[in-house]
């Protein structure tokens, strides 16, 4: 068995995650849980993925069907220069549950069970994001019985191509380290269970920067902050695979109210000179992190990033990162992989 009795924290709920949150309140938005991944037991790690400053990857699957990528976050982490902490795990819950709130509304808006979502297409200070955010909950609700307190909102409609977060895990730490070692890779910490968030597996890494671009200002819109743009972060056609780079209005550290309203044209100045230099499609060997602003080259070790931004992400191919590894196959024995997924 690899699962474990549940570890409990404020941003995480027992209830396993299937279907649509059962609330959608501005409370579920200031008090974000992400659920439970439902089948824990069926989940077997086999191939090691990568390892980061925050953390270790595998590819699992259950029986012969989805595969998935599990990303097991380590303790807190101290912020260059800071004495606040980030811890990934919380961060990732965080977001996870804000976006499967976001997104669920946006689906009933499509099927036209709920009017659409009204809110501010350029938001441009933190009241903004917040209201932005506000918009996905039941309080933000816009209809013929309930006007707009803003004369500025329009209807969002996107269409972002977003990473499936299917709950978190709590795995037991002799079947990790086992998995681990089948596969070569020798896991050092002495846990008795590690905690993890289950995510889709994104295949293949063919970036296209209109992509990036338009599921950065998805994730701006929203509300979000974006950390660093890393490269290593962002697979398929453009799907940003780290959930650690983006930081909600709202309760996490990190949100950095100067950088914020021109976070987007920042992205869209340096994934469009990545592209033309080759970055992004491998042309060339990409830098390890390309900052929204100035270079990382520029930047003194003060544990801020151009514009203000926390450098608390700074790193190439985190534990985001959906690369080659070595697999754990069934039978124990060790396969590397080879292609560009890992796959």
């Amino acid at each position: 068995m690899s699962s474990t009795p549940a570890t409990r924290f404020p941003f995480i709920s027992q209830a396993p995650k299937i279907g649509d949150p059962p609330k959608s309140d501005w409370a579920a938005f200031e008090q974000p849980q992400l659920r439970r991944f439902p089948d824990p037991d069926g989940l077997k790690l086999r191939r090691f993925l990568g390892r980061g400053t925050q953390g270790f990857v595998f590819k699992a699957k259950i029986g012969e069907g989805r595969e998935f990528t599990v990303k097991f976050d380590q303790r807190p982490a101290r912020v260059m220069g800071k004495y606040q902490v980030i811890w990934p795990f919380e961060r990732e819950c965080v977001n996870g549950a804000i976006l499967d709130l976001a997104s669920a509304r946006l689906r009933r808006a499509k099927l036209e069970t709920a009017p659409p979502v009204c809110l501010l297409l350029n938001p441009k200070t933190k009241e903004d994001a917040i209201d932005n955010l506000k918009a996905f909950s039941d309080e933000g609700l816009v209809d013929a019985d309930h006007p707009p307190p803003r004369a500025s909102l329009q209807p969002f409609s996107p269409d972002p191509d977003l990473k499936d977060c299917l709950g978190w895990a709590e795995l037991d730490g002799d079947y990790v380290r086992a998995a681990g070692k089948r596969a070569g890779y020798g896991i050092v910490e002495t846990n008795a269970t590690f905690l993890c968030i289950v995510y889709g597996f994104v295949e293949g890494r063919s970036l296209d920067a209109r992509r990036i671009l338009n599921n950065s200002a998805f994730f701006h819109t929203l509300g979000f902050h974006l950390e660093p743009f890393n490269p290593g972060n962002w697979w398929g056609r453009g799907v940003l695979v780290d959930y650690g780079d983006i930081v909600p209005p709202l309760g996490c550290f990190g949100f950095n109210e100067r950088a914020y309203p021109m976070q987007c044209a920042w992205a869209e100045r340096k994934v469009l000179e990545m592209e033309r230099l080759g970055f992004l499609s491998g042309a060339r060997g990409g830098p390890p992190t390309a900052f929204y602003g100035r270079p990382a080259a520029r930047q003194r070790n003060t544990g801020r990033a151009a514009g203000g931004a926390a450098l608390c992400n700074v790193r190439g191919g985190d534990g985001g990162v959906e690369g080659p590894g070595t697999e754990t196959p069934p039978d124990g024995g060790i396969r590397s992989g080879t292609g560009p997924e890992g796959g």
